[in-house]
């Protein structure tokens, strides 16, 4: 297992595995999810890698939350594949095809993340369960020095780490000093042979995180930029999505329900004026999503999340698979003049998109 317990608890993970939330019988395996996330993030790590820092898109709810919510939406897609083949034939169908894989991508990378920057329960848990050990073990152990059964210097040895891994080669040692003078006092002490092995097991958990949380610990910046990276291409994907389901049911009007924006707010919520993260400075842009040309105040234009400069990033961008111009809902002020013009907008009529004032 790569990640924590915690990690692999969260609704995301039921989903993904096929089990409900309170199946306790067969919770999600995670050394199955380990392997087919890993095979997704090395996929798309590519086309994370090729997204520009400077229009990196920034989650401001729980990722996993996020993709929960898509691979949930995935089914409601399906019946759509012909409708949207028929009426936006130039939309690339793969946007919605390779969605599972590409959340399982980026869970991973949001595993990453949390690995390197986060307090994670699952350390604490065996830390304590490894000082209470030691401590019993002291317990037992300075009894039989008292009598002359294990030398007194060997003790005072493990008295004077400190930190996770003194913690750990605490208990090693005390395990092994236990089991060498076992044939001598192992009836002349309250301890039990079970416990030893138990010890043990303890002692490779707490080796096992601390590798894990070093190994991510590593490099953080590397880390946190690949999950704004991988967020950032599901987010222009979905943003795509969302735009040929509300082509295609524009009439029944109910894109919200069938794929709902990454950033739906509780009825009622205040949207306008959020602030977008300029990634060099450390600061803020202060555009909000209004004015990031979305129009609609319901986020669908934040997910973008770039400036339009030339040709449309969406379409540049190797994160999201799309053909300039296919989807047309941009708001690209010089191609909306151009349609305006020729008798009404089409979204998916191939038109180029150009620079804002530039020629078609």
């Amino acid at each position: 297992m790569k990640f924590t317990q915690a990690f692999y608890g969260r609704p995301y993970f039921q989903i993904v595995s096929g089990s409900s939330a309170t199946d306790t019988l067969s919770p999600p395996n995670p050394d199955v999810l380990d392997e087919r996330m890993r095979i997704a993030f090395e996929t798309y790590s590519p086309q994370f890698a090729a997204i520009d820092g400077n229009h990196y898109v920034i989650p401001r709810i729980d990722v996993l939350s996020v993709l929960a919510s898509v691979v949930t939406a995935v089914p409601r897609l399906g019946p759509l594949h012909d409708v949207i083949a028929d009426q936006a034939p130039r939309f690339v169908m793969k946007l919605i095809d390779e969605l599972p894989d590409l959340t399982l991508a980026i869970a991973y990378a949001q595993g990453q993340y949390e690995l390197a920057t986060g307090d994670h329960d699952e350390m604490s848990t065996a830390v304590s369960a490894a000082s209470r050990v030691r401590e019993g073990f002291l317990v037992a152990l300075e009894a039989l020095a008292d009598r002359g059964h294990v030398p007194r210097e060997r003790l005072a040895e493990v008295r004077r780490g400190t930190g996770y891994v003194d913690m750990a080669n605490d208990v090693e040692t005390l395990t092994a000093i236990l089991r060498e003078v076992w044939p001598k006092v192992g009836l002349r002490t309250l301890i039990e042979w079970k416990e030893l092995d138990a010890a043990s097991a303890v002692v490779a958990q707490l080796r096992a995180l601390i590798g894990a949380r070093a190994k991510a610990a590593a490099d953080v910046s590397a880390v946190s930029k690949m999950r704004l990276a991988a967020f950032t291409v599901l987010a222009r994907r979905w943003d795509e999505v969302r735009r040929v389901v509300t082509y295609v049911r524009w009439h029944e009007g109910d894109v919200d329900v069938i794929a709902p924006s990454l950033w739906a707010r509780p009825k009622g919520a205040r949207v306008a004026g959020e602030k977008k993260i300029d990634q060099q400075g450390g600061g803020e842009t202060g555009r909000s999503e209004k004015e990031d040309g979305s129009g609609n105040g319901n986020g669908v234009g934040a997910m973008g999340g770039v400036e339009v400069k030339g040709q449309v990033d969406l379409a540049a961008a190797p994160g999201a698979v799309v053909e300039a111009g296919a989807v047309g809902d941009a708001a690209v002020e010089g191609k909306r003049e151009r349609d305006v013009a020729s008798g009404g907008l089409d979204p998916f009529g191939g038109a180029a998109i150009v620079q804002k004032g530039g020629a078609p």
